[in-house]
């Protein structure tokens, strides 16, 4: 099975984005052109496959267009298929070496093949063509994190909120980076600023509410994972999260209540033990 980047607010996070969608730079080809709009409109549902025969039926046709081969590398990289990612990007950069895209993407590809060092430098250079490109800065910051240098991480965060300050992505990162020097407070804020910009981000509540529970701040922990539950009824993990700070509390009906939650609606069977084995502590 290939190995996919992970689009989730746990340790690192990466903001893939496709792109140079909405520019344009073929020639009058109109086969090209609908092949070219339409492989824009199936990445964006999803459907990379798809937008992969597009690109490439697109390069066919006109084979000098960089957008396509640029583009068609996003969708290999939702596919895990790293490589034809970077061999893509290597094209366009030998076609033009000053594409900030194809170094973007390619400094995604990277990171999807833990080549930390390749995906800072294909980030950095992409912001020496574009001081601007946020995206760059956001996944600089992963590759900064993954390779332990969480203060370097913590900066291109804080530039790239300088460049958006309601970049969600960006605090949710940057608080990441907090965690692991063990800044807690700083992480805390970080989360509290998501909630403000975006107050139905499920991520958000929970990591911030086990911020709380590792600072034995059980009520509050207790307060964000019900915000979480309220947000998505089905999340199990989360119940037993909560039942977990419920019984720190000694408040053991809640507690029970939780993890017979968890027995009920989890289908992951180590998740399932742990909430009986917790029931098995109240109820011997």
């Amino acid at each position: 099975m290939k190995k996919r980047i992970r689009v989730l607010l746990l340790i690192l996070v990466i903001g893939l984005s496709l792109l140079a969608f909405d520019i344009y730079s073929i020639t009058n080809n109109r086969t090209a052109e609908s092949y070219y709009n339409e492989g824009i409109t199936l990445y964006k549902s999803g459907q990379y496959e798809k937008a992969i025969d597009n690109f490439t039926k697109v390069i066919k046709l006109e084979p000098d267009t960089v957008f396509a081969y640029v583009n068609r590398a996003a969708a290999y990289i939702c596919l895990g298929d790293y490589e034809l990612a970077i061999a893509d990007c290597n094209h366009v950069l030998e076609v033009d070496p000053k594409q900030a895209l194809a170094y973007h993407n390619r400094c995604l590809a990277y990171l999807g093949i833990d080549e930390y060092s390749a995906a800072i430098a294909d980030c950095s250079q992409a912001i020496e063509i574009d001081p601007s490109m946020i995206d760059a800065y956001l996944n600089r910051a992963v590759a900064y994190g993954a390779d332990g240098d969480y203060d370097l991480a913590i900066a291109d965060c804080s530039r790239a909120i300088e460049l958006d300050p309601e970049s969600v992505t960006a605090y949710m990162n940057r608080a990441t980076s907090y965690i692991a020097k063990k800044e807690y407070e700083l992480a805390i804020a970080d989360y509290t600023k998501v909630i403000e910009l975006d107050p139905d981000n499920v991520d958000a509540y929970i990591s911030r509410g086990f911020q709380y529970y590792v600072m034995d701040n059980y009520e509050l922990a207790i307060a964000d994972w019900t915000k979480a539950i309220d947000l998505n009824p089905e999340d199990a993990e989360t119940f037993y999260k909560r039942g977990v700070a419920y019984k720190e509390l000694g408040q053991k009906e809640e507690a029970i209540a939780d993890f017979q939650q968890v027995i009920a609606i989890s289908h992951d069977q180590e998740l399932v033990q742990k909430a009986q084995q917790k029931l098995q502590e109240i109820i011997p």
